[in-house]
């Protein structure tokens, strides 16, 4: 197997619907996992009724759309992932998708993808995907166990109060911004947010501004000691 380098991006799929094409049982997994990150996910397949695939909220089914007419609602696409059990009809609407510039996902069919599912590790907002190119999807699982032991699942709201507390950092050096955000995630202060406790965390946050920051004026000085108490 030629090992392909791929580019590890991530897509936005909230805004227009990824496109799932196929017949194959293992579609529904695949089918499930887009919902979980998109709100809308279209699906065409020559099952009917449609519980074939399963019913999952968020999934619309394109009736009246069969596999081999699936073509035309390709191009625009955030990704497609596809699998009709026709190893023909798989590598035309692959040909179409990789023609028309949109990431597609054949299961098990490394040589007609052009886009690769990891195994995720979701700590939103913080999100992690592990990808071995196709080459061992079990190692990749394993991968995944291991740095979800390391995670607490509320490992997301530290990025979330990083963010909000961007403004108090703002006149700092990029350096200095650098060295408090480190000592913050590997210290207290991330304990406390992830106890929920954002008034231990803003205290600890505003100990650490002073310590790295000799402050002449009184004003400022106040109002970063101030800052300890906000939530």
């Amino acid at each position: 197997m030629r090992t392909r380098r791929l580019f590890p991006a991530f897509i936005a799929v909230d805004e227009t619907p990824p496109l799932v094409i196929g017949n194959a049982p293992q579609l529904d997994a695949k089918i499930r996992l887009l919902c979980k990150f998109a709100p809308l996910v279209e699906v065409v397949t020559d099952l009917w009724p449609a519980a074939g695939l399963g019913r999952h909220a968020g999934v619309r089914y394109l009736a009246g759309v069969s596999c081999d007419q699936a073509h035309d609602l390709i191009a625009g696409r955030p990704i497609v992932i596809l699998d009709t059990c026709d190893a023909a009809l798989n590598a035309t609407l692959s040909a179409a998708a990789k023609a028309a510039g949109v990431p597609v996902n054949v299961p098990d069919t490394n040589a007609l993808c052009s886009a690769y599912l990891g195994a995720i590790v979701d700590r939103a907002p913080v999100l992690i995907a592990i990808s071995t190119s196709g080459a061992a999807p079990v190692l990749g699982q394993r991968l995944r166990a291991r740095i979800e032991s390391m995670l607490p699942d509320g490992f997301g709201r530290v990025a979330s109060y990083l963010h909000r507390r961007r403004p108090w950092l703002r006149h700092l050096t990029p350096a200095r911004r650098r060295a408090i955000q480190h000592q913050l995630v590997d210290g207290p202060a991330a304990d406390h947010v992830l106890a929920h406790d954002m008034a231990g965390a803003d205290r600890h946050l505003a100990a650490m501004m002073l310590s790295l920051i000799h402050i002449s004026e009184p004003t400022r000085q106040a109002e970063l000691a101030g800052a300890g108490g906000g939530g």
